[in-house]
């Protein structure tokens, strides 16, 4: 399951339209940093997603399938 969450954050935190906007407003070094931050936080929420539902697997959690 987090794997789906972090594929489908990705999709929109990473694009490449949004790359192309965005370096008309950020110098390339900072660019870089940028997209390194949002998939780093990206591929850790994904982790700890699935690492929520292992542990709450057997509870009554919704988000959870």
């Amino acid at each position: 399951m987090g794997t789906a969450l972090a594929f489908m954050m990705a999709v929109t935190g990473l694009s490449l339209p949004e790359g192309i906007i965005l370096r008309k407003v950020l110098k390339p070094k900072l660019l870089a940093v940028f997209f390194g931050a949002v998939a780093a936080a990206i591929i850790v929420t994904g982790y700890l997603f699935n690492w929520f539902c292992e542990r709450r697997h057997n509870s009554t959690l919704l988000i959870c399938f």
